[in-house]
């Protein structure tokens, strides 16, 4: 189940007070197993997330810039042509 951790393994034994023991250490063992791949995929997925989102943030300003750049020549001729037409 955790690579070599086999509760019949510990559990082998005739006295109760060893049993009791050995059945406390390995319930701490899997819980700790537990609670430190949980951290892990935790990091694992903050990893992910955070270079997903630099990525997403340059692609949103890339898309933006040529948006910006695709429509300021319109803009600009119509500034520049009501300026000279309020002008004259």
């Amino acid at each position: 189940m955790y690579g070599e951790a086999d509760y019949s393994t510990y559990s082998d034994t005739p006295s109760r007070a060893k049993l009791a023991v050995a059945t406390c250490y390995f319930i701490i063992y899997i819980a700790a197993v537990l609670l430190l791949l949980g951290n892990l995929l935790t990091a694992v997925i903050l990893v992910v997330y955070q270079a997903q989102q630099g990525h997403a943030q340059k692609v949103w300003l890339l898309r933006w810039a040529s948006y910006v750049l695709r429509c300021a020549p319109e803009r600009i001729g119509a500034a520049c042509a009501s300026f000279v037409l309020a002008s004259a």
